[in-house]
């Protein structure tokens, strides 16, 4: 127990057979500093001790940190408790022994103690006969007494007769026949005695068995308990050392989690920070041609060209509406939060520097779309509302799948981009200037302009994404669809401008929010102007003034542009004079068109035909201009003392003038005007000077020139003076259109420029090649870009008649090189050896014919590092049959796959009849894909090469003729490798109109099906009137889906044996096509979707006869043949 006086504490033990108390002094432990009592000062008092045990419980010894028994053995202390100690034989088992013990002392010294009394009365009472003469009285024995009570009646009997002894003889005699009494009784008594030891000592022995017995019993039932308490205590050690380690798994857990929030939350603020810098950053006009949010996500289900690059294959482009608190208006029912744009979306061109340049840009606003934000009043709804997807078309199957998919396309393409990201960071891969890939936060005016060089266009003409340009009231700029664009705009006063833009012969582009437009007098002008300022949609407005205007109609057309809130302006005034009427204001005629500057809208200026205006305006009209970014116009008066002047005064009012455009005639030189130019503004970062063919365009940072491109016609317009200003050593890229006929200037020109890194030379324009060119060789030009003479040289482009080249350079070394070659026949001897000569690795032929053989065949033998190869032979849009001249297909394509070309990566051949792309590695196939035009423009040399077995992808642009089955069962019956097969999807193909029946749609579908093609996965099938797409797995279709453009254009054979599981009607049924419906949903009991519904971009045919009522339509669907319906 604990001490108060402050010494050791002590335990209480006792034994449970003596119940004493013994105090053991405890010891403290030197480790923990607890109290503890060692078992051998515990045996030193208990000689036995076996265990102890506190209460029902059995007190353990202590353990260490490997859980083994503590050495010297201990227990721990248990103040204010008497613990109990058990010793070697059991408490129960000695008290029963010594009981036992104990009574059969007292019974032997009982029985001993009676005789001695019986002997001594026997003696007594003979000796008393004797005296007084008794005669012939012989002494009785005594029986012996074996209980107590006998005993005590002996005592008492005994010392009566001791007294009737003492009192006298004659007392004695008196009393002898009572006593002979007493001693028959005795006897008796003692008879009874015996019997009851004898009794009781075989209760006791039977007794003595039964405790043994159940000692034995109570000793193995302890043994089994203590058995099974020392395997609970093993138990629970083991539970408590896995409790042990649970908890210290999951403190670790704890922390890693606690770190992982930590990082989590880091990577939010992060994000968040990224996002707001994207989202904040306002753009103008001029550096917003277009959207600027976007995200990348891979394809979805679809037919893939699966023999182009993997990124390209995987990946596609999507823009987003940045609709927000700047479209809504008050009567708005329709959601603000930045949404997918209407669009299929835009496959990339060049993946692999796409993701160099955008990469983290496109990480960012993945992240963004992910987690969702709200910053500066735009919402993006995290991925989990799916409300980025909301609005999209999903009868369309494109948006179907990205709406069903979008969360795992998010998921792959962020960890796709990391995946880049960590490459980098470990230099494996990418190696090549990705730094920027963690540095690009938001695009810039220059980014924006070049994205649409990464993109394939399909649309040409329309706005990227489907979206239009709007301009906020705080002149910032967005894009949106067309929901938010009706929703920012009144739909009747855009209608009534866009009527009065027609009717004046003016084209109003409603995406860009852009106007072009000649107006030939002020009241129509007035016009205009009024409906514009309503229709508040124009941003950029081009206008020809083709009157003489006067002050007053600049003033007029001031305020229609600063209350329409247009940004970017176009003013031409080619017929403009000195008006009469306006001799008064003839010194600040353009005052108004000066102050449009200042007006806090308009970003973007550009004045053409304005050949006086700096002489034309007034010192008052130049005030404060500090949202003004673009100034275009033209210098070419000849007062040029004033007008430098002028123009001064304007640059020194333009505090955010970032470009800056002036076209000069060729009294001025370029290197006054710049010098002028730079010395008054230092906020300008592009400057472009044109002088007849000649155009400069200069990057400017702190009023110095940091780079130069030059663009000229010929070497000769460059005059003397314009050397100066090439020769500060910022020359980076230089363009000469004619084909230099000097090769000594050249070379002079290339040595005033050592940081040149790109040089191109001839016409892009194939229009410009309609005479022949005649100047320096190429292989000349290229002697001219040694690393000695250009060591910051990158790339070189060489546009010839003949042929083009376009290589890239990196420390002077060429790293690709493109040759495109227009006729092999047309090459001479020394571009045949240049050729051999060069490591060209991509090689474009437009013509060949069967005389080309052997040149081509020299070619690819001395073209070792060639990876790609593309011949083409289309002659027209007009599909001609096969002629001797051409080349057989296994003659063109034996040379590409020889040993020669090892590194040969693919290569791509028209023959007209038919295109081949295929991908190569080590001279052999991987994957070919043959575009048929017809299947009877197939020569037997054609087919005797698709009998190799290696086509994968097939595509078959018209529906073959009944008599084209046998040409079709042979060739699907040698493809064993074909997994896709389309036939009937050349959209711009103009097919001959043939009178000879096609095949049904039954039979293409059960050839598709033939167990030759058991590698097949996908199969469609366009007719005119429907279209049949569908999956095939070991030569069984999956899923066949057909949208039909008309129901009567289906013939009875078109549903035999195809099973349809999703079906769309484009228009409703007629009345007289309900036996066909019937007929159709009765051949369809796997049909699960079925739609009937109008194609919006299709004109239909107005026909008198009446449709179907909705409920007959439903009770058609709700058939018993149609089980597996869904919806």
């Amino acid at each position: 127990m604990n001490n108060d006086s402050g010494e050791p504490p002590s335990q209480a033990f006792r034994d449970p057979s003596i119940l004493k108390v013994i105090n053991i002094p405890a010891v403290t432990d030197p480790k923990t500093g607890r109290p503890i009592i060692l078992w051998r000062d515990i045996q030193a008092v208990f000689k036995n001790a076996d265990s102890i045990r506190n209460g029902e419980s059995l007190v353990s010894f202590m353990i260490d940190e490997n859980l083994e028994q503590a050495i010297p053995l201990r227990i721990a202390y248990h103040p204010g408790v008497v613990l109990d100690v058990l010793m070697e034989t059991t408490t129960e088992q000695t008290i029963s022994i010594g009981e036992a013990v104990r009574l059969s002392q007292i019974h032997s010294a009982g029985k001993e103690e009676s005789k001695g009394h019986v002997d001594r009365l026997n003696q007594t009472v003979s000796t008393s006969a004797i005296a007084d003469n008794t005669t012939d009285q012989s002494p009785k024995t005594i029986p012996e007494a074996s209980q107590s009570s006998s005993m005590l009646t002996h005592n008492t009997l005994h010392n009566d007769s001791l007294n009737t002894i003492m009192s006298g003889q004659a007392i004695m005699n008196q009393n002898f026949e009572l006593l002979k009494d007493e001693i028959t009784k005795n006897k008796e008594l003692q008879h009874q005695l015996q019997e009851l030891q004898q009794q009781t000592s075989q209760q006791l022995l039977k007794k003595q068995e039964e405790i043994l017995q159940v000692h034995q019993h109570n000793s193995q039932e302890l043994l089994k308990k203590q058995n099974e308490l020392q395997q609970l205590q093993e138990k629970q050690q083991h539970t408590s050392q896995q409790l042990l380690r649970k908890q210290d798994e999951l403190l670790t857990k704890q922390e890693e989690m606690k770190q992982m929030q930590q990082r989590a939350l880091e990577r939010l603020i992060n994000l968040h920070t990224s996002v707001q810098a994207v989202l904040t950053q306002t753009y103008e006009l001029h550096e917003y041609p277009i959207p600027r949010l976007f995200v990348v996500l891979p394809k979805t289900v679809g037919f893939r060209d699966k023999f182009k690059s993997f990124l390209s294959d995987q990946f596609r482009l999507y823009f987003l509406c940045e609709c927000g608190t700047h479209t809504m208006t008050e009567d708005s029912k329709i959601q603000h939060e930045i949404h997918l744009a209407k669009h299929e979306g835009y496959d990339l061109e060049q993946p692999t520097k796409f993701f160099e340049r955008y990469g983290s840009y496109v990480l960012t606003l993945m992240n963004m779309i992910k987690y969702g934000v709200v910053v500066a009043g735009l919402v993006v709804p995290p991925l989990t509302s799916l409300k980025i997807v909301e609005g999209l078309d999903s009868a369309q199957k494109h948006f179907e799948d990205v709406m069903k998919n979008i969360a795992p396309l998010v998921n792959d393409a962020i960890n796709f981009l990391q995946d880049i990201k960590s490459n980098n960071e470990d230099g494996t891969e990418l190696a090549t200037e990705t730094t920027e890939f963690d540095q690009l936060e938001a695009l810039e005016g220059a980014d924006l302009r070049q994205l649409e060089s990464y993109l394939k266009i399909k649309d040409q003409g329309r706005v990227l994404g489907n979206l239009y340009r709007i301009v906020t009231p705080e002149g910032h700029v967005k894009w949106v669809c067309l929901d938010h664009f009706k929703a920012s705009y009144r739909e009747s006063a855009i209608r009534q401008f866009r009527d009065i833009v027609q009717v004046n012969g003016g084209r109003f582009i409603e995406e860009k929010g852009r106007v072009e437009i000649k107006m030939s007098s002020n009241i129509l002008a007035k016009q205009f102007y009024d409906a514009m300022i309503k229709a508040r949609g124009v941003q950029e407005l081009d206008i020809t003034l083709e009157w003489d205007a006067t002050m007053d109609d600049f003033r007029a057309l001031s305020k229609a542009v600063t209350k329409a809130n247009v940004i970017d302006l176009t003013i031409v005034g080619i017929h403009f004079k000195s008006p009469v009427l306006d001799v008064v204001n003839r010194g600040r005629r353009y005052d108004p068109i000066l102050q449009l500057a200042s007006n806090s809208r308009v970003q973007s200026l550009r004045l053409e035909g304005f050949d006086d205006f700096f002489t034309r305006i007034s010192k008052s009209s130049l005030i404060s201009a500090p949202k003004f970014r673009v100034f275009s116009m033209d210098l070419k008066a000849t007062v040029k003392d004033k007008v430098f002047k002028s123009l001064n005064r304007f640059l020194g009012h333009c505090s955010s003038l970032a470009t800056l455009e002036v076209r000069l005639d060729q009294e001025y030189p370029i290197t006054m005007v710049a010098s002028n130019i730079l010395s008054k503004t230092h906020m300008i970062e592009s400057l472009k000077i044109s002088r007849g063919e000649l155009f400069i365009s200069a990057v400017v940072s702190n009023g110095m020139i940091d780079t130069v491109e030059l663009a000229i016609e010929q070497l000769d317009d460059l005059h003397s003076n314009d050397l100066k200003f090439i020769k500060k050593d910022n020359l980076k890229r230089l363009t000469i259109y004619h084909n230099p006929l000097e090769a000594d200037k050249l070379a002079d020109l290339l040595r005033l420029t050592p940081v040149l890194s790109h040089l191109q030379i001839g016409y892009k324009d194939e229009r410009r090649f309609s005479a022949p060119i005649v100047g320096i060789e190429v292989q000349d030009i290229i002697k001219m870009t040694a690393p000695e003479t250009l060591s910051k040289f990158e790339s070189l482009s060489i546009d010839y008649k003949r042929l083009s080249l376009t290589a890239s350079f990196y420390q002077g070394q060429i790293q690709e090189m493109t040759i495109k070659i227009g006729r092999v026949d047309d090459l001479r001897f020394d571009d045949i050896s240049f050729i051999q000569r060069s490591d060209f690795t991509q090689l474009v032929i437009e013509h060949t014919h069967k005389a080309d053989d052997d040149r081509l065949g020299v070619i690819l033998r001395h073209s070792p590092v060639l990876s790609y190869l593309h011949i083409s032979r289309l002659e027209g849009p007009c599909l001609v049959k096969a002629t001797t001249l051409d080349m057989k297909l296994q003659d063109i394509v034996n040379p590409i796959t020889a040993e020669t070309l090892d590194r040969n990566q693919s290569f791509f051949l028209n023959c007209r009849r038919l295109t081949l792309t295929a991908s190569l590695s080590q001279g052999e196939t991987q994957g070919m894909t043959m575009t048929i035009a017809r299947l009877g423009d197939l020569t037997s040399d054609d087919l005797i090469f698709i009998r190799q077995g290696q086509i994968t992808w097939m595509v078959i642009e018209t529906i073959p003729r009944d008599s084209d089955g046998y040409h079709l069962d042979d060739i699907l019956r040698h493809s064993p490798a074909l997994r896709q097969f389309h036939i009937g999807f050349k959209v711009d193909h103009g097919l001959t109109i043939d009178t000879v029946p096609e095949l049904k749609l039954q039979d293409l579908v059960k050839k598709a099906t033939a167990d030759s093609l058991s590698n097949l996965e996908s199969l469609s099938i366009g007719y005119g009137r429907f279209t049949l797409t569908g999956k095939i797995s070991q030569g069984k279709t999956q899923n066949m889906t057909m949208p039909i453009e008309r129901l009567g254009s289906l013939t009875s054979d078109d549903l035999r044996q195809c099973q349809i599981t999703w079906m769309a009607i484009e228009t409703i049924p007629q009345e007289s096509d309900v036996s066909r419906v019937a007929d159709i949903l009765r051949h369809g009991p796997i049909l699960q979707q079925f739609h009937i519904r109008f194609m919006e971009e299709r004109d239909l045919t107005i026909i008198t006869t009446p449709e179907l009522k909705p409920q007959d339509l439903v009770k058609m669907t709700t058939a018993d043949s149609l089980s597996k319906l869904e919806s």
